[in-house]
């Protein structure tokens, strides 16, 4: 599986959490911004649909056994 690069969608929390914190009421991006952190997601949501249909659909039972009380 690729790896992928997490720089933009960072960048990106941290200038929210920033905004946040400083109750500013608008966050623009510039539009190389909104192209990184569009592609960053976009790798992301591959990966997780990829993941996901690769995953086991077996049921898994578990037992578990004590004392009594």
């Amino acid at each position: 599986m690729a790896e992928i690069r997490t720089d933009a969608t960072r960048a990106f929390q941290k200038r929210v959490h920033d905004m946040s914190s400083t109750n500013q009421r608008d966050l623009r991006l510039t539009a190389q911004e909104a192209r990184n952190l569009s592609n960053e997601l976009a790798q992301l949501t591959a990966m997780l649909l990829e993941l996901h249909s690769k995953s086991s659909q077996e049921n898994i039972e578990v037992t578990v056994t004590g004392l009594n009380f």
